[in-house]
């Protein structure tokens, strides 16, 4: 095997690696995968139509190409681009760089939710295309179904959550350094967070219409 199909196999089990690693890191099974790679980041959003962001201070960092000036400001191509690519003059690095990219994605479903965009034929059309080009999604998804699913959501309906960490230059005798983190503390924060959005979820339920 070799060329292409090399390259869709090792990503298939690289995939099938990391959920298992989840679910035995966690002890939680995995639904569901969805991956997306930075051109789709670019795709989405300017299907629909920019991203809000706010920054504390200018940034501007010649790897990752991001000049953006402090304050609130909307988003799209390659502006988008690189600021979910920045990594270096971040206080945490990588952490901190998920950290961005998790408040962009929150932006990003806050805009379609609020804007009208699931309602708008050719906005969707854009948005399905994208999807359908930059995310990867096991097969027990369908994305018609998934967007209907989330039209019926509103921005504060979408939480993300990073596992507790410790430092993130841990010294090992094989990988050079990693994040440090305690396994008894992740798999409390996992079940805790869980619990908590059923919880939620339930009661939003027995709620009358």
């Amino acid at each position: 095997v070799s060329g292409a199909e090399l390259d869709r196999r090792s990503r298939d089990a690289g995939r099938r690696a990391l959920v298992a690693t989840v679910e035995k890191f966690t002890r939680i099974p995995v639904d569901h995968y969805a991956e997306i790679n930075l051109a789709g980041f670019v795709e989405m959003t300017d299907a629909v139509g920019g991203v809000p962001v706010c920054l504390k201070r200018p940034e501007r960092e010649v790897r990752s190409g991001v000049d953006l000036p402090a304050g609130l400001q909307v988003v799209g191509g390659s502006d988008a681009l690189a600021f979910v690519r920045q990594r270096r003059g971040l206080e945490d690095g990588d952490l901190d760089r998920i950290a961005r990219q998790q408040a962009f994605l929150a932006g990003m479903a806050s805009r379609m939710l609020s804007t009208g965009t699931l309602s708008d034929p050719g906005a969707v059309g854009r948005l399905v295309d994208a999807v359908t080009r930059n995310v990867v999604l096991d097969s027990g998804w369908n994305l018609d179904r998934l967007i209907t699913q989330f039209g019926r959501m509103s921005g504060g309906d979408i939480r993300f959550v990073t596992i507790p960490t410790g430092t993130p230059a841990l010294d090992t005798p094989v990988d050079g350094i990693a994040v440090q983190v305690d396994t008894d503390d992740v798999r409390t924060f996992v079940r805790d967070t869980i619990a908590a959005t059923d919880t939620a979820y339930s009661r939003i339920r027995s709620q009358p219409m």
